[in-house]
C-alpha cells in the first residue's frame, strides 16, 4: 500500500466522523429525561394532557402557579385580564434550528378560579 493511501484512509475516516457529528448536532438529540433540567423534551400532546388533568376547571390561581413552577414551565400573571400566560419551550421535536413550544393561557373568574385553558403550539427559529 502506498504512503498516500495510508494517509488518505484515516483522513477520510476523520471527515466521515465530522460529518456524522455535525448532522447529529443539526438535527438535535433526544433527552432521556422528560421535564428534566432546563428543557422540556416532552411530547406536546402529553404535556397538554398533563396540564389539563392536573389543573381542572375551578382550580385556584395559587394551584396553577404551583403546578407551573413545579413543572418548570415559564409563566406570568396579568392582573387586568385575570390570566396566566405560560410557555413550555424546547419540546420533543425541537432541533438546533427550530424550537417547538407549547403556549398556554389560563383564564380566571372574579374569585380567581380557573374557568378555561387555551393552548397553542409554536415553532420559532433563531
Amino acid at each position: 500500500m502506498s504512503r498516500s493511501v495510508r494517509v488518505l484512509i484515516p483522513l477520510l475516516f476523520l471527515a466521515g466522523c465530522i460529518v456524522l457529528l455535525s448532522m447529529r448536532f443539526c438535527f438535535g438529540q433526544k433527552n432521556e429525561h422528560p421535564m428534566g433540567d432546563d428543557t422540556h423534551r416532552h411530547n406536546a400532546d402529553v404535556l397538554e394532557r398533563e396540564v389539563r388533568q392536573g389543573l381542572p376547571i375551578g382550580s385556584p390561581l395559587a394551584k396553577v402557579e404551583d403546578f407551573l413552577a413545579k413543572h418548570k414551565i415559564e409563566y406570568s400573571y396579568d392582573e387586568p385580564s385575570r390570566s396566566v400566560y405560560a410557555v413550555a419551550r424546547k419540546l420533543e421535536g425541537s432541533t438546533s434550528l427550530v424550537s417547538k413550544a407549547l403556549q398556554f393561557q389560563f383564564h380566571f373568574d372574579d374569585k380567581l378560579e380557573l374557568k378555561s385553558i387555551d393552548s397553542k403550539l409554536l415553532y420559532t427559529a433563531p
